[in-house]
């Protein structure tokens, strides 16, 4: 006699698939409850530095502009500069800023407050570090109550201070007694990547309300021929990747501004120089103009809007551009970058005739960048009707062509939108008024 196994072949798949299914929906709501939730995109804030310490009418006129183009506008607003002694009253360099100037833009302002480095000493000792906190509280609110009095839209204080690594752990406990000195005004602070990589950064970083990570830095050359490097784009990304881990709204700072770095007759640095007049320099000295590349950074600035990194509220811009700038982005450039292309390099030449037997010959920079590299434009030209002429604002012949018929001027590139006079023949009175001609385009010697 056979003895049958009952028939439990359709059940048993049944109890195994609905376990199955079980367990699938006990791990889905687990990994839900236990693993954190992305943050949500912030709103992409577009800002600007206003550092200048006199309000001219060329600044005004910069503010005016920057207010109907930037979201926040962070404005340099005082300068502490630290005796050695605790006891010492606190030196402090005020910028004259035009507050109501300011205030008519509408935009949301952050006062930044600079501190020089000898601040760190400071916060080492338990009786600096309290003098230091009390003057930093009132100057603070000081600053607080000078921007409100007009109407300014105070989005809260920034602490400028290249803090030593080593001395995070201090900086955050004075961050942290000054939210409560401020009442609660939103406090924020410029950090170096290089703090990143330190355990203190993140209890430091959430004591604020936000911080701008600067990736621009100059190291300063010790001979003529070393690079310099002002921002270093591939680090850009992982650097703000890094700065998302911590958790804390942060903005990604680019520079748009350059230095003069001077050099002695011997080829060693000397000073260094922003906008303004330059150092004085010992005769057979030497000096080099450092600028951003707006070609690189025109490609981070598009990574950082087409993926931004969590916690990230976008670009600070450093800084705002003034007509009478000459290390410093125009507005065409700042323009192209913020918009993630490569700004245009064009120029164009015209002969302007005040006079029937005088022609000028004019240059204006078309583009949206300013170039480091001479420009060559080619006039035809009889030299037979030519009685005279001369050359202007470092501009020169180039024998190359070896054309009689035609002039090769070589040069410095003007400014963005600026016509310069690079030249003048005088022509016989009989010359042809359709001479002579300029050919197009104005070419760049790289």
């Amino acid at each position: 006699m056979l003895h049958r196994r009952p028939a439990q072949g359709k059940s048993h798949v049944l109890l195994v698939s609905t376990i199955s299914a079980l367990l699938i929906a006990v791990s889905l709501v687990t990994f839900h409850y236990l693993t954190p939730p992305r943050p949500a995109p912030l709103a992409q804030r577009a800002a600007l530095y206003v550092w200048q310490r006199e309000w001219s009418p060329p600044v005004v006129a910069a503010v005016q502009h920057a207010g109907g183009e930037f979201d926040d506008l962070m404005v340099l607003a005082a300068e502490a500069e630290f005796s050695a002694g605790a006891a010492a009253p606190l030196p402090v360099i005020r910028p004259v800023v035009n507050w109501a100037a300011l205030a008519a833009t509408g935009r949301k302002v952050w006062l930044v407050i600079r501190c020089p480095v000898r601040l760190a000493e400071l916060l080492r000792s338990a009786e600096t570090a309290s003098a230091a906190r009390a003057d930093l509280a009132a100057l603070g609110r000081e600053t607080l109550a000078a921007a409100r009095s007009p109407g300014v839209d105070v989005a809260g204080i920034q602490i400028d201070f290249d803090c030593p690594t080593s001395g995070l752990k201090d900086y955050a406990l004075l961050v942290a007694d000054l939210r409560r000195a401020w009442s609660g005004t939103p406090v924020a602070i410029t950090a170096l990547p290089t703090w990143l990589v330190s355990r203190d950064f993140a209890p430091l970083a959430r004591q604020c309300d936000e911080f701008i990570l600067q990736v621009h830095s100059l190291e300063l050359p010790t001979t003529f021929d070393q690079p310099i490097i002002l921002c270093r784009a591939d680090c850009v990304g992982p650097w703000a990747a890094r700065a998302a881990r911590v958790g804390v709204p942060f903005r990604v700072a680019l520079p748009t501004c350059g230095y003069r770095v001077i050099f002695d007759d011997a080829g060693k640095f000397a000073a260094l120089a922003a906008e303004g007049p330059a150092p004085r320099r010992a005769v057979g000295g030497r000096e080099r103009v450092v600028m951003p590349d707006p070609v690189e950074l025109a490609h981070v600035a598009a990574a950082l809007a087409a993926s931004p990194p969590d916690h990230c509220l976008g670009v600070a811009w450093f800084r705002l551009p003034v007509a009478t700038d000459r290390l410093n982005w125009p507005w065409a450039t700042l323009e192209a970058v913020r918009a993630g292309r490569e700004p245009v390099t064009a120029f164009t030449a015209e002969i302007r005739r005040p006079e029937p037997a005088l022609a000028e010959v004019w240059i204006t920079n078309t583009g949206e960048r300013n170039v480091p590299f001479p420009v060559r434009c080619d006039v035809e030209v009889r030299r037979s009707e030519v009685v005279a002429f001369d050359l202007l604002n470092g501009f020169s012949e180039d024998d190359s062509p070896g054309d009689s018929s035609k002039m090769r001027l070589v040069g410095p590139a003007p400014a963005v939108g600026e016509p310069v006079m690079v030249g003048w023949l005088r022509l016989k009175a009989s010359a042809a008024t359709d001479w002579p001609r300029v050919k197009q385009p104005v070419g760049v010697v790289p």
